[in-house]
């Protein structure tokens, strides 16, 4: 899972954050592409209710199937990856009473744009 990235003193609310935005950055590469969820896991040979949950932000993949992913949507794994600055913004609004469903992610970029 993309969560055991992440050292032993990182707060839920980081994982919570990488894992949301994460998904976000699919997202937006799936519809850069004009895909929709179902060609998705159809081309990446992944489950629709796994990427559901990757976009979502509620779940995490293996690191393989998210190369995966990034090979079908035309990017790099690193550009589906926050960087640790956004995900530690996202974490303190989160601590501040923000949740992530709410927040505009400074920086999110179409993945390979």
């Amino acid at each position: 899972m993309l969560d055991c990235i992440f050292m032993v003193n990182d707060s839920i609310d980081d994982i919570a954050a990488f894992l949301y935005l994460v998904g976000r950055r699919v997202v937006a590469a799936r519809q850069l592409r004009q895909l929709s969820l179902e060609q998705l896991a159809e081309r990446s040979g992944l489950s629709a209710a796994l990427l559901a949950a990757l976009e979502s932000g509620d779940s995490g993949v293996e690191v393989d199937d998210l190369q995966q992913v990034a090979d079908v949507l035309s990017t790099s794994i690193t550009d589906l990856l926050p960087s640790e600055a956004e995900v530690r913004a996202a974490a303190a609004a989160v601590g501040a009473g923000v949740p992530l469903s709410q927040q505009d992610p400074a920086g999110l970029r179409p993945a390979g744009s």
